[in-house]
């Protein structure tokens, strides 16, 4: 039995569909039939194939004695890049993400109001580089000194740091978004066109081998 036999095995033996497999990898139902094929050999996402049958990862390629992995199925939270615009109703797209758009996979026991980002320029170098993606809580309140998501909806998103200013009136308080590279400028906001999208709760860092 090879690695695609035992997928499929699996997947049958958990009662899923391929589509449903697909979800909890958070890969397309046309990469699952590849993999259950043979077209795919090699899959690069061996570790979220694993957790969606509930199993070990090795026993996938190796086979031998079947080893069961109970572990919470991962939850996908959608990625956007930080070229693309947000749309004022990025919050359905929250609750209803687009398998066929990108996406990660977390193992939090509560995903909601989650989105994540991809840093793509060198803003908040040298904390956060090209490629490194950020996730932003968009139920979270910002304290002094955490980072932040904030967006007009006309432009690419900011990945900043937060920084509250005094209060400019009664009804309205500014706040500054700062970065960690000096090299770009501080932006500082006084009015409610840039709006907060959420706080970071977690960051992924992805580094080429040297």
């Amino acid at each position: 039995m090879n690695l695609s036999n035992r997928i499929k095995k699996r997947r049958l033996e958990l009662h899923l569909s391929q589509t449903e497999a697909a979800s909890r990898a958070g890969i397309k139902q046309q990469s699952w039939a590849s993999l259950e094929s043979g077209t795919t050999k090699f899959p690069r996402n061996l570790h979220g194939i694993a957790k969606a049958l509930e199993c070990n990862a090795e026993w996938l390629i190796n086979g031998g004695v079947f080893i069961e992995d109970k572990a919470i199925a991962p939850s996908v939270i959608p990625v956007l890049n930080g070229v693309e615009r947000l749309s004022p109703d990025f919050e359905e797209k929250i609750s209803n993400p687009d398998l066929d758009n990108e996406f990660i996979l977390s193992e939090r026991a509560d995903t909601k109001g989650l989105i994540a980002f991809r840093i793509t320029d060198e803003s908040m170098e040298p904390a956060f580089q090209k490629g490194d993606i950020v996730i932003i809580d968009t139920f979270t309140k910002p304290a002094p000194g955490e980072f932040i998501v904030a967006s007009d909806f006309e432009s690419a998103f900011l990945f900043r740091k937060f920084r509250e200013l005094d209060s400019i009136s009664p009804e309205n308080t500014g706040y500054s978004l700062v970065p960690l590279n000096s090299d770009y400028p501080v932006v500082t906001v006084i009015d409610q066109m840039t709006k907060i999208i959420g706080t970071m709760v977690e960051q992924r860092i992805y580094r080429k081998r040297r």
